[in-house]
């Protein structure tokens, strides 16, 4: 089971792209999904009438300006998001922002490496490929970065991917936030 198919009530997905993640979301769960390519928002909306996903609505925007209320979601959900946006600290208090205290932040990203070889290859490489590849940065911390905020860490889980490092993290605001 993915860890997207089990959450329900408010939930915002940042960066969506391709859509992919969509066909995850339990029909229980309300989805706002925010992304700031308008060509994929409007490659989205055709892949959600294929779908006939009818609980995921589509908007056109930036992590580090979301356009909705304070402690409006119970979950946000973001797919490799940290690597490519402009100002990954902005971002993260956007999402801590809409959190409701108790929410769930679910991340899957590129992280920097461990690994000696492999993180001076992902900072040699990072500069020439970044602007080919929608500003992914290859060297990126999502972790620093998740942790400019209070949030509760509750799992982390690397994934070992040759110079794409993955990470996922579940985390959560806490009560008082």
């Amino acid at each position: 089971m993915s860890a997207l198919e089990g959450l329900s009530g408010e939930v915002l997905e940042i960066g969506f792209g391709d859509g992919e993640t969509f066909a995850c979301y339990a029909d229980s769960a309300r989805v706002q999904a925010v992304e700031k390519d308008e060509k994929a928002v409007n490659r989205a909306a055709r892949l959600l009438e294929v779908l006939r996903k009818t609980n995921i609505s589509l908007h056109h925007g930036s992590a580090e300006t979301l356009p909705f209320e304070d402690n409006r979601f119970d979950a946000v959900c973001i797919s490799f998001l940290l690597c490519s946006v402009d100002d990954q600290t902005r971002a993260v208090a956007e999402i801590y922002r809409v959190l409701k205290p108790g929410g769930k932040l679910l991340a899957i990203e590129h992280t920097l490496s461990n690994r000696v070889m492999i993180r001076s290859a992902q900072r040699i490489l990072t500069p020439p490929l970044a602007p080919l590849s929608g500003n992914c940065h290859l060297d990126s911390e999502p972790l620093k970065a998740i942790l400019s905020r209070p949030f509760q860490i509750i799992r982390t889980e690397s994934m070992p991917f040759f110079l794409e490092p993955r990470l996922f993290v579940e985390a959560k605001k806490g009560a008082g936030g």
